[in-house]
């Protein structure tokens, strides 16, 4: 999403012309107001849907109706459901800003009480983590986006703590929901358990130099579709992509995975287990591929001849064969910066490739073209 400040907004520079739109639409919406609408409005967002390009623009609109009292607003594809897809959604993101003020102005000084209370209660909780070595830093309590509680008669807020990314264990800004402030110690109490387990990790790999770790049938997958380097550059900024063959490759608590895409009609793999659709294997030698490198049960692009088989099963969906089997995966770590891969028990830096087998398995499975 793409944001433009007010001052952004006032120089006027390739600012789209529906954003300027809302933008005045929003000072008249908030001239009777006692801040100055000028300072009312913090920033706006706008980004296009990347499901399909053609899909309703979504616009995100952040204010401060007061001291401390802050509210974002958003309108997107989901509000158009049942509704012309034609609409114009920058008329349909000013029409839930003056709903979100006709709900918000006249409980104005409620809201700033609560909020108030809010803020110092949970400045309390997240700075006791610190006795405990937990680097969460407090940085503000804010009313939830406007169609989160609209018509409730407590409005839900978030509580926002400089953690750790649950993707790539990089610092950021996480935004905790809050139903109500009577559960917000109770909430908060939650996120620290996470946040233990992020920091834990976080270290972890900081002790071993890395910025993660990436199991080989993900390595395998980048690898066959795209540049295995420039795939883990990736994760310096991200915390997951497609690759060009619909494949997902995902980092969660720093550890990277790969994932078949559901229109892959041929495998099915995540995590240790990997499916070959419309495949047979009698089940003695499936018994025997236990323990034994899976490039010896069958072919396939992602697999290497260091997964090995931890278990193996043929079953059938709709009259049609399959083999499951579960791998024994090798691990590597890895540099965000650089893109350099290494074993846990190798020195930094040090990389070694595994070699895919060239026998031939006794169900040839062949890859799929480049």
């Amino acid at each position: 999403m793409k944001y433009w400040t007010v001052n952004d907004l006032a120089a006027n520079v390739d600012v789209p012309y529906d954003v300027i739109r809302v933008h005045a639409n929003i000072l008249r919406l908030t001239e009777n107001l006692e801040t100055d609408s000028k300072q009312c409005l913090i920033k706006i967002g706008k980004y296009v849907d990347d499901c399909e390009d053609d899909d309703p623009s979504v616009f995100r609109v952040i204010l401060e109706l007061a001291p401390g009292v802050v509210l974002p607003v958003e309108y997107g594809m989901a509000d158009c459901l049942g509704e012309d897809w034609q609409r114009d959604e920058a008329q349909g993101v000013i029409d839930e800003v003056e709903s979100a003020l006709d709900e918000c102005v006249p409980q104005l000084e409620r809201l700033a009480n609560m909020l108030h209370t809010a803020r110092l209660r949970a400045r309390k909780c997240v700075s006791s983590w610190m006795t405990s070595g937990l680097h969460g830093d407090f940085v503000d309590v804010r009313l939830a986006t406007y169609d989160h509680w609209r018509g409730d008669a407590e409005p839900a807020i978030v509580v926002l703590i400089e953690s750790i990314d649950t993707g790539t264990l990089r610092r950021t800004i996480e935004e905790i929901p809050i139903e109500t402030i009577e559960v917000l110690e109770e909430r908060l109490s939650h996120y620290r358990r996470d946040l233990e387990r992020l920091q834990r990790s976080r270290a972890d790999l900081m002790l071993l130099g890395a910025s993660g770790t990436v199991n080989q049938l993900a390595l395998n997958a980048m690898a066959y579709c795209t540049d295995e380097a420039s795939a883990l550059r990736r994760f310096a900024t991200e915390d997951g992509f497609r690759l060009p063959d619909e494949t997902h490759i995902l980092m969660r608590y720093g550890e990277v995975r790969a994932a078949s895409s559901p229109t892959n009609q041929l495998v099915e793999f995540s995590e240790d287990r990997f499916t070959i659709f419309s495949l047979y294997v009698p089940a003695a030698r499936l018994k025997e591929a236990v323990g034994k490198p899976v490039t010896e049960l069958v072919n396939h692009a992602f697999l290497t001849d260091d997964m090995i088989v931890t278990a193996a099963t043929s079953h059938y969906d709709d009259g049609l064969p399959f083999v499951s089997v579960r791998l024994d995966v090798p691990v590597w770590l890895f540099c965000s910066v650089t893109g350099r891969k290494w074993k846990p028990d190798l020195q930094e830096g040090a990389s070694t490739s595994p070699v895919s087998s060239s026998s031939a398995a006794i169900v040839p499975f062949p890859p799929r073209d480049r």
